[in-house]
């Protein structure tokens, strides 16, 4: 019998928040301007914490990307509106967007001319001299300097699972996302930047308005946009975990895009952009087969099938079984992608590698309907439609 991993996870994607204790050092000061996030801020903070650590013979904070995402859209919080408070939903954040596995969690914020006088203010402090040299591994940072050059400090302190690789701050590669509103060569119609490099991206329609838009997954955790911008996530969640692969469709036929993760053969789909169990589980692949979504007989809903080097397994319906269509369409390197490349009711298929697509407009063996240069190696591709009312545009996903 086939195991189902499934229930190795289930209590990670819906675990309930364990208890946290912050402390509250400054207080409201005078309206401020508009704010910025500064970098070289964040790395002085960074490199401060732990010198600090370091000088009481304490091992370094792993910088934590996910959980600084936090403190600087806390950060930025702060310097619009000009008030100095604690992050009320930080326990949720961390929950929903970090990990569920820690077991300490810690908070110093505060505002001043610099780094340096920051630091020196919270080692003064023993709260705050309590968090920085606290049972903790890793750290988020978040600095945001506003109009008048004040500096806001978020610093977010967690301990639990040691992060896989050390990343300190200033070596992030953001994700550039590059898109075509029709599957042809040409100038780029829309570009910004969402994610960092390593994140695994998905596109879909989360609210219904007729247009795909940009998400990110990481270690099970979900990160979505509703609009062709960078910026802090619209929806976020927890659903799935580390080495599941993300899947999107609209599984229901209700017009909206939601989410799934694919593991190993398994399938487990959620009809609404939310944590919790699978409302579908479906056995259907093999270890190495690579998940593809489509309406492959335009009756309105994606189903699933699986790509193995350049083969195709497609079915009709959220069930396992045998494939109701499979064919050849592609060769072993080459990326699937999916689209209704001439704004059909049904998905069409196609290949991309090194820059460049092979699109069939069905999903069927034969010759390329069209055959576009849009990217270059290393590019990750990825599809979606970018403009109401239009075909599945396509698009590149850059590193840097």
């Amino acid at each position: 019998m086939t195991r189902n991993p499934w229930s190795s996870v289930a209590r990670r994607l819906i675990a309930a928040a364990s208890s946290v204790a912050i402390i509250t050092l400054f207080a409201v000061v005078a309206p401020r301007a508009a704010s910025a996030q500064s970098a070289p801020d964040e790395n002085a903070m960074f490199n401060a914490t732990n010198q600090s650590r370091a000088d009481a013979g304490l091992p370094p904070l792993q910088y934590d990307p996910a959980l600084s995402q936090i403190a600087n859209a806390w950060s930025n919080q702060m310097a619009s509106s000009a008030t100095l408070q604690h992050n009320p939903d930080l326990v949720n954040q961390v929950n929903n967007q970090v990990t569920t596995q820690w077991t300490r969690l810690g908070e110093n914020v505060g505002y001043g001319p610099d780094v340096a006088t920051l630091e020196q203010a919270f080692m003064n402090s023993a709260p705050h001299r309590a968090n920085i040299l606290g049972d903790y591994n890793r750290v988020g940072i978040g600095a945001t300097r506003d109009a008048n050059g004040t500096l806001w400090v978020t610093i977010d302190f967690l301990k639990g699972p040691p992060l896989p690789s050390y990343q300190p701050p200033g070596t992030v590669q953001l994700a550039n996302w590059y898109l075509r509103a029709t599957p042809t060569q040409g100038s780029v119609d829309a570009a910004f930047a969402y994610g960092v490099a390593g994140y695994q991206f998905v596109s879909g329609d989360w609210n219904d308005d007729g247009m795909d838009t940009a998400g990110v997954y990481v270690g099970g955790n979900w990160y979505l946009r509703n609009s062709f911008t960078g910026g802090t996530p619209d929806v976020s969640f927890a659903y799935g975990d580390a080495g599941y692969v993300p899947v999107v469709g609209d599984w229901n036929g209700d017009g909206k895009a939601t989410i799934g993760v694919y593991l190993n053969g398994w399938w487990y789909l959620r009809n609404s952009n939310t944590p919790g169990a699978p409302d579908i589980v479906i056995h259907y692949g093999a270890p190495g087969n690579t998940p593809v979504v489509g309406d492959w007989n335009g009756d309105g809903k994606d189903t699933i099938g699986v790509y193995a080097g350049g083969y195709w397994y497609l079915r009709n319906s959220n069930t396992g079984g045998a494939p109701d269509v499979s064919f050849a369409y592609g060769a072993p390197g080459y990326a699937p992608v999916v689209g209704s490349w001439n704004g059909g009711t049904a998905d069409g298929i196609g290949v991309y590698v090194n820059g460049w697509w092979y699109l069939r407009n069905t999903a069927s063996p034969g010759a390329p309907n069209a055959t576009v240069d849009y990217g270059a190696p290393g590019y990750a591709p990825v599809t979606g439609r970018w403009s109401k009312g239009g075909p599945t545009g396509i698009g590149v996903i850059v590193a840097g």
